[in-house]
């Protein structure tokens, strides 16, 4: 394909025939019109042939015209070339590209008239069979770990999916499922480097970094790290600023944070200054430091009972600035971003800890963060006939502040923190003989700007045999009828994650609102 440089086409490109005449010197309105190019075209990558018969109705003949068909990433312009597909009117060509979003454009010029064309713009979403949809991480009947696969906009549901790619399930207990947006690695059977979206399985002793073109294994425990680490993992963690920092990925253990180096996880969090320092399953990247172009990891030592935070850009590493954040006696069951008060500017952190000594009590810390009127902290022991202290599923709303979700007897719940106000909330089409052992919210935002192309309480359920996932939208965070999707297969659920090519283009605001929602192990 010839290609043509972006800094000589970046006048041409512009979005859309519904938004563009493309002839500026018209005197007698549109000279070129052209039909029957759709606004979005979704194909499997190396498969499918993306095929359009545009009909051009021009005031010269047809045939009078030239025609021109391109392609570029979308949002990535400054990375990529332009390559040209097609000087055929109409278009025949096979999706020869890796998995990702790009832009294809059509321009019909009039032969004699040069400066008298028109250009259309539609998307295409290149997948692969495993590279969109609800990946759902669950416990097999012999405590393995094994991945199935949802994809409703493609009608697919594959089962088993790491039996089929690797001949076996994962061995051991599955504790975590994350994905990165873009992981920089050197792929050692070419030598290349390559930036792919990956799933990251966390079994009970293992670790596992798969590519979602293919679910091939880039890294495992084995190969991850630059010398041997004797520790439990917990999590792997993307960073909102992943895309433009090789530093934008932290694997989370029992040993503390270590930050990406190149493509192997090589920076400990457990520096030499700070040797007696280990980890707990909780961590998250504080989205809102994005905004700055940083990385702020936080996460819960639990060797000190101190709350930590890692700048991954510059290196700097602190304890938490609030005295009630250190030398706390309680065990932590949740830790996570409770977002920012647009009225008072104030950056929320909330954690949830258990009584060593009474498992029915429990504490609520929020740290509040605030440049003009100060820091601080407060404590609120919750109520002993509080619902939340029995809680066996919480989540932390990120759509709507200041409330968990939490299940009790199988029956759900939410907290509110503000007003330490308990309501249930009604589960349409949850069967009682199903019991409840997952609980996420799952959102995606496709434009900057747009409303969320969906937003779901996900709840998972177990009958001792099959799992079955409901998927709900939701109304000022509650479920909102009967479930808008759903489907089921053997094993027990432990995690949900949606990935889509389309993470490869998230930038600022979207990278920041999606990453949030991955922050809970």
């Amino acid at each position: 394909m010839n290609k043509y440089m972006i800094c000589l086409l970046l006048p041409l490109l512009v979005w859309g025939c519904f938004k563009d005449d493309g002839n500026y010197d018209y005197a007698d309105g549109i000279e070129i019109d052209v039909q029957g190019i759709e606004e979005k075209y979704n194909l499997i990558a190396f498969q499918d042939k993306l095929e359009i018969t545009p009909t051009v109705h021009a005031v010269r003949p047809e045939d009078r015209c030239e025609y021109l068909w391109l392609i570029y990433p979308k949002n990535n312009l400054y990375k990529s070339a332009i390559d040209t597909i097609s000087r055929e009117k109409d278009l025949d060509w096979s999706v020869n590209v890796k998995p990702g979003d790009y832009i294809v454009e059509f321009i019909a010029t009039d032969c004699d008239r040069l400066n008298f064309f028109k250009r259309c713009t539609t998307q295409l979403t290149a997948s692969t069979t495993y590279t969109e949809g609800f990946y759902i991480l669950k416990e097999t009947a012999d405590g393995n770990t094994e991945l199935d696969l949802y994809s409703p906009n493609r009608d697919i549901a594959l089962s088993n999916l790491l039996t089929n790619v690797h001949g076996k399930a994962f061995t051991g207990r599955p504790d975590n499922l994350g994905l990165f947006f873009c992981f920089n690695f050197i792929n050692e059977e070419n030598g290349e480097q390559e930036m792919v979206q990956t799933l990251n399985v966390i079994t009970e002793d293992n670790a596992y970094i798969l590519r979602t073109t293919d679910l091939a294994t880039i890294r495992d425990y084995s190969s991850m790290f630059y010398e041997k680490l004797d520790d439990k993992p917990y999590a792997l963690r993307n960073s909102s600023i992943s895309a433009m920092s090789t530093l934008g990925e932290v694997y989370l253990s029992s040993r503390g944070a270590s930050f990406s180096m190149g493509n192997r996880f090589g920076w400990p969090a457990s520096i030499a200054d700070y040797p007696e320092m280990g980890g707990s399953p909780f961590g998250f990247f504080e989205s809102y430091a994005a905004l700055f172009g940083v990385g702020i990891f936080q996460y819960f030592d639990s060797n000190t009972g101190t709350f930590c935070s890692l700048n991954s850009m510059l290196g700097a590493f602190d304890l938490t600035p609030f005295p009630e954040g250190r030398n706390i006696p309680h065990s932590l069951i949740h830790y996570g971003p409770a977002g920012m008060d647009g009225q008072s500017g104030t950056l929320r952190h909330y954690a949830l800890f258990q009584d060593k000594d009474n498992a029915s009590k429990h504490y609520l810390y929020k740290f509040l963060y605030n440049s003009r009127a100060g820091n601080r902290a407060e404590i609120l022991e919750l109520p002993e006939a509080s619902l939340f202290n029995r809680a066996d599923r919480i989540v932390l709303s990120k759509s709507v502040d200041n409330f968990y979700y939490f299940v009790t007897d199988n029956r759900l719940y939410r907290y509110w923190v503000d007003q330490d106000l308990e309501e249930e909330l009604n589960l349409t089409g949850v069967p009682a003989t199903e019991q409840i052992v997952l609980l996420k919210e799952r959102y995606y935002y496709e434009t900057m700007g747009a409303p969320a192309a969906f937003n779901y309480l996900v709840v998972g359920t177990y009958d001792g045999e099959d799992y079955h996932l409901y998927f709900y939208n939701t109304v000022g965070g509650a479920p909102a009828g009967a479930p808008v999707k759903m489907t089921s297969g053997k094993g027990k659920p432990v995690d949900v994650q949606y990935m889509t090519p389309s993470f490869a283009n998230l930038r600022g605001y979207n990278s920041r609102a999606m990453t949030e929602q991955y922050n809970e192990y």
